[in-house]
């Protein structure tokens, strides 16, 4: 009996001290043992299963929210105050048993290697007890630059990646051992071993742009916008063989919201700003320099002309043109023209209320003489 009090439940149970648990306990121990299974002389021996009224979920059960595996993590525990004492607390290692709610104030996840998770009597208590109930499984965020406990007990490697975090000269290409200090998640480093290394050099900028997007997303715990920019990149490079106006619609929200939350609030934005002006500069280099070769193309959507059968492979790149350049319809660059080509003081004037941006007045501005050449 005393072996099974000691795993109760598969060590997941332990028994309360509330007055109820008291007298239930009183029945099932009762010390007038039976000689025989039938022996009801002294005892009901049925009451002796009534320390399972006794028992109650405490364990708390750490796990990896990243990648799904149970972790170490450090816990404090605060008591409440009470005539015998006051402001006491200790510190462990969860997995562990937590004493009863009854007598807690507060339970800190701390530590370095993972974010905190605080709970409070009075705030988020109800959370604890349900997460108690329910297998006691308590997700927990682990920080960029630090491995759990079990691949990394003496923090060894949480050092190394602290000198990679403070060198940003050597992350053009990130060797997946070097990852490894940064984080344990599988995805991560298969990434790093399949596109961060390559001995091409006609591949040497892919490599190093990939490497850069890692370092980031890693250094900056936002692994999960890894797969955002890399279809952003994609998007950008097929852009001269399978432009779609979708995706490019899509990037330019990207850039307008950017713009819009700016510095907002002093946080840090989820895409890196150098990112964002170098997506935005890698399309208006390839919308420029289709822009040079179809002139003819522009000048006929201007005059609201049929498009010849030759341009229809242009037709995808035009409307990618169009949208990324916010170009006004033919009906409203006639109407511009009324009076002549107008110049750049008058055509902000008359673009005003449209919000446009110099470079996109300047456009409509070739465009327009081209016109009226």
């Amino acid at each position: 009996m005393a072996l099974g009090l000691l795993y109760l439940g598969g060590g997941r149970y332990t028994l309360s001290t509330k007055p109820e648990a008291v007298a239930a306990m009183l029945c099932a121990f009762f010390p007038m043992f039976p000689n025989h299974s039938n022996d009801n002389r002294f005892h009901l021996q049925a009451f002796r299963h009534l320390y399972v009224l006794a028992a109650e979920p405490r364990i708390l059960l750490p796990r990896n929210v990243d990648t799904g595996i149970r972790c170490y993590v450090p816990v404090e525990i605060y008591f409440k105050d009470t005539l015998a004492y006051k402001g006491k607390s200790f510190e462990t290692m969860a997995p562990c048993m937590l004493p009863e709610l009854d007598q807690l104030e507060k339970v800190l996840i701390k530590g370095p290697r993972y974010w905190p998770v605080k709970f409070t009597l009075g705030k988020n208590w109800d959370k604890l007890k349900s997460i108690l109930d329910n297998s006691g499984t308590l997700y927990v965020k682990q920080r960029a630059g630090h491995l759990s406990y079990a691949k990394d007990p003496k923090g060894y490697k949480s050092l190394l990646a602290k000198s990679l975090t403070s060198d940003e000269s050597g992350h053009k290409q990130l060797k997946p051992e070097a990852i490894k200090s940064f984080s344990s998640d599988r995805r991560v480093l298969s990434f790093a071993e399949h596109f961060c290394s390559s001995a091409n050099d006609q591949e040497y900028d892919l490599v190093s742009l990939l490497s850069s997007i890692l370092y980031e997303c890693v250094t900056q715990e936002k692994t999960n916008i890894l797969a955002t920019l890399t279809e952003i990149d994609k998007v950008i490079r097929g852009l001269r063989h399978t432009p779609l106006s979708v995706d490019l619609w899509q990037m330019k929200i990207i850039w307008v919201y950017y713009q819009s939350v700016k510095e907002c609030h002093g946080k840090k934005q989820l895409i890196n700003r150098e990112f964002l002006v170098s997506m935005k500069n890698r399309v208006e280099v390839v919308l420029d320099e289709w822009q040079k070769g179809s002139s003819s193309l522009l000048v006929n959507y201007a005059k609201d002309e049929k498009l010849a059968a030759r341009h229809c492979g242009s037709h995808q790149l035009l409307s990618a043109f169009l949208n990324w350049y916010d170009i006004p319809s033919p009906a409203c660059l006639a109407q511009m023209c009324l009076q002549g080509t107008p110049s750049f003081p008058v055509l902000c004037t008359q673009l005003q209320q449209k919000r446009l941006s110099a470079g996109t007045i300047l456009k409509i501005m070739t465009l327009l003489q081209a016109v009226g050449s």
